[in-house]
């Protein structure tokens, strides 16, 4: 699995959580988005790679596999070791991808 598929798993998974984050309307889209996102981190954090992949968009679960998922997630994360510090760095609320 390469960087880019990871890049638009998190961003289906966003997308999925569409929901949730509309239930949260009291806050801006941005700060529901990245609550979202952590909670879905923590998944990977705690090498849950199949509860994970549950948690993606429709679009990606048909073109990758649970098993695919959960075995690429492991060779990507278990050689990096235990998780030390993640820093966010930005947010930006955008209505459709681009492409």
């Amino acid at each position: 699995m390469n960087k880019l598929t990871l890049i638009l798993a998190v961003l289906a998974v966003l997308t999925s959580f569409q929901a949730a984050i509309c239930l949260q309307a009291d806050q801006a889209p941005e700060k529901a988005a990245r609550q979202v996102a952590e909670v879905w981190l923590s998944l990977l954090d705690s090498k849950k790679y199949a509860e994970s992949w549950d948690e993606l968009h429709a679009n990606i679960k048909v073109k990758l596999s649970r098993d695919q998922w959960v075995l690429g997630m492991t060779g990507m994360r278990e050689p990096l070791g235990k998780l030390r510090e993640r820093k966010f760095e930005s947010a930006q609320y955008i209505k459709s991808l681009q492409g």
